[in-house]
């Protein structure tokens, strides 16, 4: 998030985002490749102890993403993944869509009572040119985090003048930031993605983003906005207030349904070695799971369509599978996200 512009993992991340403990994800990870297994057979195979396995079936069974064979009930074998976890993704895309609701509601209602009442304490309004000094100076103060979701088109802060979150990460401070999935497809990576990634932004990926956002140790957070009657750029201020825990709501339920991304460090070009793909093979993966296309992909990285599918081909056959998918879930048990 080196740009502030405020107008304009892997698969075991996943699965924890679902729910799922590490011995879950991995027993169910295990028993996907295979026919049918009983827990003796996943406990050597996974090398855990019986009992942990056994405890990870019983939540697996819980859940509806394994079940028993109907001819030997001490066997047991996957549920497919859509099926498996699909309502609780379905779930969490609800439960998303309600605290956005609420946070339309809070928002109309506060804007319906600045006629009525004083609200210094609660909103400060920023205007024009004074917005990116202003973020600027928040993010400067910053003890902890930085949280922040970024919609286009952008305004206020262009990449080369936001200084502040180098400095935050050197000094300790956690950035995490949400980018709407067509940043992706912005050639020349004007968001600058792959530096912030490299000096330490946790940044991830959703479809879209429903408002621009800069939150600053969850006690104030900055959100751009256009009067009806202005041509004018403005921000509102928020300080701790129910408007407040609101947004932070939202920051988390929508950071928990983002794909992490992973950028490749600089120009320094390194090959894949027997255990892992070089940093720039893993930038590609990390904009493959995050959903973008060959086309999207070649323009992101600045290369050709064949040179991406080429370099596809090559991480298949470095984690030894068939398929894309199977490329995603390799890369997870191996760590490799």
């Amino acid at each position: 998030m080196i740009a502030h512009r405020l107008s304009p993992g892997g698969t075991h991340t996943v699965l924890e985002a679902v729910g799922l403990r590490p011995p879950e994800w991995r027993t169910y990870h295990v028993l996907m490749r295979m026919p049918t297994s009983t827990a003796d057979e996943l406990a050597e195979r996974l090398g855990l102890g019986i009992d942990e396995v056994a405890a990870a079936l019983t939540v697996l069974q819980r859940r509806g993403a394994v079940t028993r064979t109907p001819d030997d009930p001490h066997r047991f074998r996957a549920v497919p993944p859509d099926l498996a976890f699909g309502p609780e993704l379905r779930r969490r895309q609800r439960d998303l869509a309600v605290v956005e609701e609420a946070v339309d509601r809070l928002s109309a209602e506060y804007r319906n009572q600045l006629a009525l009442r004083g609200t210094g304490d609660l909103i400060e309004v920023v205007f024009g040119e004074a917005i990116g000094p202003r973020i600027a100076e928040l993010e400067r103060k910053a003890q902890q985090e930085v949280c922040a979701i970024v919609k286009t088109p952008t305004f206020a802060l262009e990449a080369s003048e936001n200084v502040a979150e180098l400095e935050g990460l050197r000094a300790g401070v956690t950035f995490r930031t949400i980018y709407p999935r067509e940043v992706l497809t912005m050639p020349g990576d004007p968001f600058r993605l792959s530096e912030s990634v490299e000096m330490g932004e946790r940044a991830r990926v959703i479809d879209e983003t429903p408002l621009k956002m800069i939150m600053v140790d969850r006690s104030v957070a900055v959100v751009p906005v256009l009067p009806a009657d202005s041509t004018e750029p403005s921000a509102l201020l928020v300080y701790p207030s129910g408007l407040l825990d609101a947004l932070v709501a939202l920051f988390e339920a929508m950071w928990g349904n983002a794909t992490p991304l992973l950028a490749a460090p600089g120009e320094t070009v390194r090959e894949a070695n027997d255990n892992a793909p070089s940093p720039q093979d893993l930038h590609l993966l990390s904009l493959l799971l995050a959903g973008l296309t060959d086309q999207a992909i070649a323009a992101q990285l600045g290369l050709s369509m064949r040179t991406v599918q080429r370099r596809v081909h090559d991480l298949i056959e470095l984690a030894g599978v068939r398929t894309r998918l199977q490329l995603i879930w390799r890369a997870a048990h191996r760590n490799w996200l």
